[in-house]
């Protein structure tokens, strides 16, 4: 009895002394898999990877669309999902789906500058187009998204309830007064970042995608030495536009519609950021 009780005590902390072990290993191990190097080591330097980041109601549905059927890349998101949340940089969905080897296309992401997204993109040997468009024209296609019941993107904090209780100009004073600001905030961090001079962002407007889409998306592919023959532009530029974008109604200069009041409240909204050409979000 005695030396099968010695035995049991002797498995047991045997057992115990694995249980311990084994905890201590997972949480070193998991605790070194987890980090953005250890990530990164899995991804090919050879591989190709284009990200578009864009303020949202930028047309960038429509460029991700036209990118996809130019590239026919990977298409990897790197966000595991979106709406109101902050649209952080996550490079492990690189490795969920199997993104580590081939080249990868990543679509629209409305993800504002911080030094974790540069680290990212630098590690992961990413080219980066940032997509803008005139914010007057913006603040009215954030209300007819929001007059959609679409008020599930960055920057936003309604209620359709809420929501419908505004007037129309209570409704716009609402986007110019609570969103408008997340717009400022998107352009000064990008247009500060050291990435700007790095050679890794390439800047592209709406308007110029709208006056020129075939000269805006050939830009593109030459950013990352990817050129295509005319023949597969156009057929990407065609296909394209059958397919559904979330457009609304997409019109430059629509922001005409604005007060002078409304307007004066976006441009005293800049004036906190000194020394910064807003031009490119139509702002003189």
């Amino acid at each position: 009895m005695l030396n099968i009780h010695s035995m049991n005590i002797k498995q047991g902390m045997i057992n115990f002394t694995r249980v311990i072990s084994n905890k201590i290993f997972n949480k070193l191990l998991w605790k070194h898999l987890y980090t953005d190097e250890f990530i990164f080591k899995l991804i090919q330097k050879k591989r190709k990877h284009l990200w578009l980041i864009s303020a949202p109601k930028s047309g960038s549905t429509w460029l991700s669309t036209l990118l996809n059927y130019s590239l026919q890349w990977k298409n990897v998101r790197l966000v595991p999902s979106l709406g109101a949340r902050e649209q952080e940089a996550d490079p492990r969905q690189i490795i969920i789906h199997g993104a580590n080897t081939v080249n990868t296309f990543s679509p629209h992401q409305h993800c504002r500058y911080n030094s974790n997204t540069a680290s990212v993109i630098r590690q992961g040997n990413i080219k980066v187009v940032l997509q803008l468009r005139n914010i007057y024209d913006t603040v009215l296609s954030i209300k007819d998204n929001l007059d959609k019941t679409k008020m599930n993107f960055p920057g936003t904090c309604m209620d359709k309830e809420s929501w419908d209780l505004l007037t129309d100009e209570q409704r716009t004073n609402f986007v110019i007064d609570i969103i408008v600001p997340w717009y400022f905030k998107f352009f000064y961090g990008w247009f500060k970042s050291d990435l700007l001079n790095s050679g890794q962002i390439l800047v592209v407007t709406y308007e110029q995608l709208v006056s020129n889409t075939f000269k805006t998306l050939n830009e593109i592919l030459a950013f990352i030495e990817e050129p295509k023959m005319s023949e597969q532009i156009n057929k990407a530029i065609f296909k394209a536009s059958l397919k559904e974008t979330k457009m609304n109604k997409g019109i430059i200069g629509r922001g005409s519609q604005l007060s002078l009041e409304q307007k004066r409240r976006i441009i005293d909204y800049s004036k906190y950021w000194k020394n910064m050409d807003f031009s490119l979000l139509g702002i003189e």
